[in-house]
């Protein structure tokens, strides 16, 4: 019968006949044979053998196919094999459930941390910092939550930095660099710009200069600011209050503050200093020439000259004076080749 064989042939009874050993086939007509082909199995009366099929790999006896373990995989029902990271496991989507591929995941997205699946990138902990004696760096422990205490030098940890991923393997995308809206990409912000809060898109550097409000004093003066601009003169106006905001620039993707006296171009893309004979005006978006007698050696402030102010208003010193036996026909004169 089925499953057995003649050990010393002829046989002419059932008591004769022996089963075959585990892993081997017999229709009853001849010798077992052993089920040796790659995949395959005996069925369970060992009357032929039979393929695995995906997702399963034959026993080591060659009696059932046994489903592939964790992180393991089979294409064909031929053997189990191991599914390297960063690629994951390829799941079927019927009930079985079985584990029939390895795969890399797409742009975009990453192993998640059993590596059965991928997940859409978002953040990733980081380990940053310094090299240690050894030449080791920081990194991060095996789950992640903490930096190695045993490499690298101050080490500091952060536990969720923007991800992206080009080769699907979720990357941190670091500062201040921004990630693309399919997590595709970690790209710079450009000149004037700088990124979002979230670090997910590009804004316009923005801000406003320092302020003085208020009300007018018993003079009719108003609120003004310090020279500096650090706070309201506390000599003029009434109930001031100052503002110190900051105006941002940027020449390489990232908003800075450009500080007192420099001043902020239109397209936020430069913070320079005004030149000798001018001042910032009050937005400090640009320079406002010195008129009248005031003057402005260093493009800070335009203040008042009690003396002479020169005729490009960046000094002010005591007028000119020809010198005994001469005159000055047409004053002002500045040179002694006007003098007669």
């Amino acid at each position: 019968g089925v499953g057995k064989q003649c050990p010393t042939p002829p046989c002419d009874n059932t008591l004769q006949c022996q089963p075959c050993d585990a892993g081997n086939v017999s229709i009853g007509t001849g010798a077992c044979t052993p089920c040796d082909e790659q995949g395959k199995v005996a069925n369970g009366d060992q009357s032929q053998c039979i393929s695995c099929g995906p997702g399963k790999q034959p026993n080591s006896e060659k009696t059932e196919c046994i489903d592939c373990g964790a992180g393991t995989y089979s294409a064909f029902g031929v053997e189990c094999s191991i599914c390297e990271a960063p690629s994951v496991v390829a799941v079927s989507t019927d009930a079985a459930e079985a584990r029939i591929g390895c795969s890399t995941c797409d742009p975009g997205a990453g192993p998640n941390p059993d590596y059965t699946g991928c997940d859409r990138c978002t953040s990733v902990p980081t380990c940053s910092g310094g090299v240690d004696a050894d030449g080791a760096s920081c990194k991060l422990i095996a789950d992640q939550s903490a930096c190695n205490p045993d490499v690298g030098a101050n080490c500091v940890y952060t536990a969720t930095v923007p991800a992206t991923s080009s080769l699907g393997v979720c990357q941190p995308c670091d500062a201040p660099s921004v990630v693309s809206a399919d997590r595709t990409r970690c790209y710079s912000c450009g000149p004037g710009e700088g990124p979002n809060e979230a670090r997910t898109n590009c804004l316009l550097c923005h801000g406003s200069a320092e302020a003085c409000a208020g009300d007018a004093d018993s003079d009719g003066r108003g609120c003004l600011l310090t020279a500096d601009r650090s706070a309201c003169d506390p000599d003029v106006g009434a109930n001031c209050v100052y503002t110190a905001t900051s105006l941002d620039f940027s020449t390489s993707g990232e908003c800075l503050p450009c500080a007192f006296p420099n001043v902020v171009a239109s397209d936020k893309k430069t913070c320079e200093t005004c030149s000798p004979g001018e001042e910032p005006d009050a937005q400090r978006t640009g320079c406002t020439a010195c008129t009248g007698t005031t003057y402005s050696p260093f493009g800070v402030q335009c203040v008042e000259c009690t003396l002479a102010v020169s005729v490009d208003h960046t000094s002010c010193s005591p007028p000119f004076q020809c010198g005994v036996g001469k005159q000055c026909p047409t004053p002002p004169c500045d040179n002694t080749l006007q003098c007669q």
